[in-house]
């Protein structure tokens, strides 16, 4: 098989996981959407009340950039402030982890089940139905991440991806780089966590790689908010900018760090490179969470600042 037939099978293969991603998102927003309504009622309560609805309804829909681009439409709509927002977007960037977890986890070998189980169930009643096919997205997700291991293991060298991702001398700009490009052509942070934590696993590439990549990926996913607002008014726009700010300055702030960051997570991990991927990008939008949400006023006259609303 061809270096380019491979390269195309694994892509191939993440559109697949792209697909089961944002149809598992769909599957279970049908399930609980009323519960997710009731999570962001409590956006008019406080801060911290909105910040856990961002980290929960994210974990659960499994997609940051869907739940960043519905606060922005609230925003734009008038329905939730920019304040609350805000809150929103900085827990929906520790919900995000949760990808990161599950494919850690190596659940691949349940994929089969679930697809066959989640089948089964679609074909009773309305609610069974609804049921079924999440299980069979969730399972169809596993799946992939099975044919994914297999692809890797089989058809590419150990040292093919750390050739192509990681140049002597780049001090993890390429990695950032291509973590960036990845998550803005395919709208989706959750591929690039799900693609890199399968290289970490399979050993493909080390984890300080890994954790530039996905640093990487935080500030990709935040197009997905900006260009959800270019038909909104200001004030959904400057709700967009600030999750790029937030992002970028995460990255920044963990950059020059990246090394002895790693070495903390590899140990908390006991050596398990997928789940110290996963821990690394819990713990650094952890980090933005505690640094940023003390200063959210601060934070929302900034951005008034930087994009003024037109008297």
């Amino acid at each position: 098989m061809s270096q380019v037939h491979q390269a195309i099978s694994v892509v191939a293969i993440l559109m697949l996981f792209i697909f089961g991603l944002q149809s598992l998102s769909h599957e279970l927003q049908k399930l609980i959407g009323d519960r997710l309504k009731g999570a962001f009622s409590w956006l008019l309560d406080n801060y911290w009340r909105s910040v856990l609805a961002g980290i929960f309804t994210t974990a659960i829909v499994q997609s940051s950039s869907a739940v960043t681009a519905l606060v922005v439409s609230l925003v734009g709509k008038k329905i939730v402030p920019l304040s609350r927002a805000l809150a929103v977007i900085v827990g929906a960037n520790v919900g995000t982890a949760s990808t990161a977890f599950i494919v850690s986890f190596r659940l691949e070998f349940l994929g089969a089940y679930l697809i066959v189980l989640g089948s089964i169930l679609s074909f009773w009643n309305a609610r069974a139905r609804v049921i079924g096919k999440s299980l069979f997205f969730f399972g169809f997700i596993l799946f992939v991440l099975d044919q994914l291991g297999f692809q890797l293991r089989n058809h590419f060298e150990p040292n093919y991806f750390r050739n192509l991702i990681a140049e002597p001398g780049q001090l993890g700009f390429l990695q950032t780089f291509w973590g960036f490009l990845l998550t803005v052509i395919f709208q989706s942070s959750s591929l690039t966590t799900g693609f890199i934590v399968t290289l970490g696993s399979q050993g493909f590439i080390d984890l300080q790689d890994a954790i530039f990549f996905i640093l990487g990926a935080n500030v990709g996913t935040t197009s997905t908010g900006l260009i959800a607002s270019v038909g909104f008014d200001r004030v959904a726009k400057q709700a967009a900018l600030g999750n790029f700010l937030f992002n970028l300055w995460s990255a920044f702030l963990i950059f020059p760090f990246v090394i002895p960051f790693s070495s903390v997570v590899s140990q908390l991990a006991h050596g398990n490179t997928a789940l110290a991927i996963a821990f690394s990008h819990l713990f650094f939008n952890l980090i933005l969470l505690l640094l940023v949400t003390p200063f959210l006023n601060l934070f929302e006259r900034l951005l008034k600042s930087l994009l003024p609303d037109k008297g």
